[in-house]
C-alpha cells in the first residue's frame, strides 16, 4: 500500500523541492573535487552535445536553480505511468498472496501521454582538453558508441571489455605508464557506450593513448577471452544473489529488454561469445568517431588528435 500511494499521490510539496534542490547542488558541487567523477560529467557533455544528457543525470547548478513544483509535477504527470512502471519483488515471499496485493493496490489510471525519448550520440570526431582544473594526475577518458540493453551485440561487447582491461592493466600499470586503468561497456536504454579510462603523470598522456593502441592491435588470445567470460558470468551470479542487486538487474531488463532476456538468456549468451564475435565486435565498435575527454595541462589538440586517429585507426 506504501508503494502504491507513493506512485500514484505522491506529496510533491514546495518545501520537499526546495530541500532536495540544495542536495542536487551540493552533490553537483562535489563532483569537481572527484576527477574521476567529473570526467564522466565532461565526457557526457561531449558524447550528448545539445541533448538533455550533456548536462549529466542530474543536471548542473543552474538547471536545478530553475526547478520548481510546477514543474515536478508536470514531469511526474507525464512520465510516472503505468505503461513506463515496472514493480520487482526479490527475495522471499507468497507468490498467490502478493499477486492480490498488488491487484488491489496497483490498479488506477494514469496518463499515458508520456512519449517516447530519443537520445543518440554525436557521429562527429571530438577531443576535448580541459585544462582549467588544478589535478596532479591527467584524466583520459576514450568512448566509443555501444550497444543498448536490448541488442545482443552487447554480450560480445562486454567480453570484449574484460579483455581489453585486463590486457591494458598488463600493459600500462606494469609498464609504470599509468596508475589505473579501466575499460567498460555500458547498455541502456537509449544508447550504448564502450568506454577506456585512464589516469596518468603529466607527460604520460601519448603513452596512454599508444598503450590503447597497442591493446586494439594485439592478436585475441582465446584463452583470455574465456576467463574474461568466465569473470563475467561469476560477476553476474554473485551480484544476483543479492535481493537489492537482483531487482535492480531485472528492472533493467524488464524496462529496456526483450521478453526472452533474463539471467539464463544473457548467460548463455555470454558463453556462446567467440573469438570471431570479440573481433567483429571490435571492428564495430572502433570504426565509430571517437570522443575523447581530457582533464589535463596539455592543449596540443593537433598532436592529440594526430596520435589518437594513429591509434585507432
Amino acid at each position: 500500500m506504501f508503494l502504491s500511494e507513493i506512485f500514484y499521490r505522491p506529496l510533491l510539496q514546495e518545501k520537499d523541492v526546495l530541500e532536495i534542490k540544495a542536495l542536487l547542488k551540493t552533490e553537483i558541487n562535489r563532483c569537481f573535487d572527484n576527477p574521476e567523477k567529473l570526467i564522466s560529467r565532461l565526457a557526457y557533455a561531449t558524447l550528448f552535445p545539445n541533448t538533455r544528457l550533456e548536462k549529466f543525470n542530474i543536471g548542473d547548478t543552474t538547471s536545478i536553480e530553475n526547478i520548481n513544483i510546477d514543474g515536478v509535477r508536470d514531469f511526474y504527470r507525464r512520465f510516472y505511468t503505468n505503461d513506463r512502471f515496472v514493480l520487482v519483488i526479490s527475495g522471499n515471499f507468497d507468490i498467490k498472496n502478493t499477486k492480490k496485493l498488488l491487484n488491489r493496490y496497483f490498479n488506477e489510471r494514469t496518463d499515458l501521454s508520456a512519449s517516447e525519448i530519443v537520445i543518440e550520440i554525436s557521429n562527429k570526431p571530438v577531443t576535448k582538453i580541459h585544462d582549467k582544473y588544478n589535478f596532479s594526475q591527467d584524466y583520459i577518458r576514450l568512448d566509443f558508441n555501444g550497444f543498448k540493453t536490448n541488442d545482443d551485440q552487447k554480450y560480445p561487447a562486454q567480453v570484449l571489455a574484460k579483455y581489453l582491461s585486463t590486457t591494458i592493466k598488463n600493459i600500462a600499470q606494469k609498464g609504470g605508464v599509468a596508475y589505473k586503468t579501466d575499460v567498460n561497456s555500458y547498455s541502456g536504454h537509449h544508447y550504448g557506450i564502450f568506454s577506456f579510462f585512464a589516469t596518468c603523470a603529466p607527460k604520460k598522456l601519448y603513452e596512454v593513448i599508444e598503450t590503447f593502441k597497442t591493446a586494439i592491435q594485439i592478436p585475441t588470445d582465446k584463452d583470455l577471452v574465456e576467463g574474461s567470460k568466465k569473470s563475467i558470468i561469476a560477476n553476474l551470479l554473485f551480484a544476483l544473489e543479492k535481493p537489492s542487486m537482483r531487482a535492480e538487474y531485472y528492472s533493467d531488463l524488464l524496462l529496456h529488454g526483450r521478453t526472452e532476456q533474463n539471467a539464463t538468456y544473457e548467460i548463455n549468451q555470454i558463453k556462446k561469445v567467440s573469438v570471431d564475435m570479440v573481433l567483429k565486435t571490435a571492428e564495430n565498435v572502433f570504426t565509430h568517431n571517437q570522443k575523447l575527454t581530457l582533464i589535463s595541462s596539455e592543449n596540443s589538440f593537433v598532436k592529440i588528435d594526430k596520435l589518437l586517429n594513429k591509434a585507432i585507426n
